[in-house]
């Protein structure tokens, strides 16, 4: 399962992602759109399918980063 997930800033990311086991990480950062940055701390996120990352799961129409 892939997703994309948005947290407030990187520190939330961390605390949230800490001791993560058996999922790749992609940690994007900010995110550019037409050279203004979108508000948030971006991570793409595989692995198995859980309810855990729901509060932070964002679903763009296309995405700037994806797992091959």
């Amino acid at each position: 399962m892939d997703y994309f997930l948005k947290f407030t800033d990187e520190a939330e990311a961390t605390k949230v992602l800490e001791g993560l086991e058996g999922y790749s990480i992609d940690v994007i950062g900010t995110v550019y759109k037409n050279n203004v940055a979108v508000q948030g701390w971006h991570v793409n996120l595989r692995g198995a399918e859980t309810d855990a990352f729901l509060p932070y799961e964002t679903f763009p129409k296309s995405p700037d980063r994806i797992f091959a």
